[in-house]
């Protein structure tokens, strides 16, 4: 068998060229792994920008939502406001309305109680009355059981309105009896009556 000499500037050579080898196979398998971690680093800065942009969007949407359930219940108080108005002024309105009806019914009250009063007045008949009186000597009893009897008497047409007795030092020591009879007129007379109360008074 022939063997095969080799130099040894050769064998240094080779060692070199696999050892540079090994160093590339190093490299090689090393640049994978950081490859994937710096992928592994941009995927959770990604994350990161996604959760905080989401964030974000969520306190925006949220005070956007506040901001709209804001105006709502603004819109709902003055919807409210306005209608309380509205009632209120209707209200107002009614009682007003209310209270103009009873003026006018105690305007037509007093018209009528006015009126009433004016016939009543004028259909209750008036009276004429004049005095009297009578007087005697001598003892009276306790009562008086018949007036007739110590000539009180009035004229025909006419009624005894009322009556009383006096004795003594007032009546001259005499015994007396002052009555009021009275008459009702008549229309004619009461008229007539009324006229020349009203030349006397002017």
């Amino acid at each position: 068998m022939t063997s095969l000499s080799i130099p040894l500037s050769w064998h240094v050579s080779l060692a070199t060229v696999q050892s540079d080898q090994r160093v590339l196979n190093c490299s090689t398998m090393a640049q994978p792994r950081l490859k994937l971690d710096n992928i592994l680093l941009l995927v959770t800065l990604l994350i990161l920008q996604i959760t905080a942009s989401y964030s974000k969007s969520l306190g925006r949407a949220a005070e956007e939502r506040k901001a709209i359930e804001l105006e709502d219940e603004a819109e709902l108080s003055t919807t409210d406001h306005v209608t309380e108005k509205r009632d209120l002024e209707s209200e107002v309105q009614r009682l007003s309305m209310a209270v103009e009806r009873a003026y006018e019914e105690l305007e037509k009250l007093r018209e009528e109680v006015a009126d009433n009063h004016k016939k009543h007045r004028n259909a209750v008949p008036k009276i004429s009355c004049r005095s009297a009186h009578t007087s005697w000597h001598g003892a009276v009893g306790r009562t008086l059981e018949y007036l007739d009897n110590f000539d009180v008497h009035c004229r025909n047409g006419e009624f005894l309105r009322q009556w009383r007795m006096s004795w003594g030092e007032q009546s001259n020591g005499l015994k007396q009896i002052h009555y009021v009879c009275c008459r009702f007129l008549s229309h004619r007379e009461d008229k007539s009556q009324r006229r020349k109360s009203q030349m006397i008074a002017s």
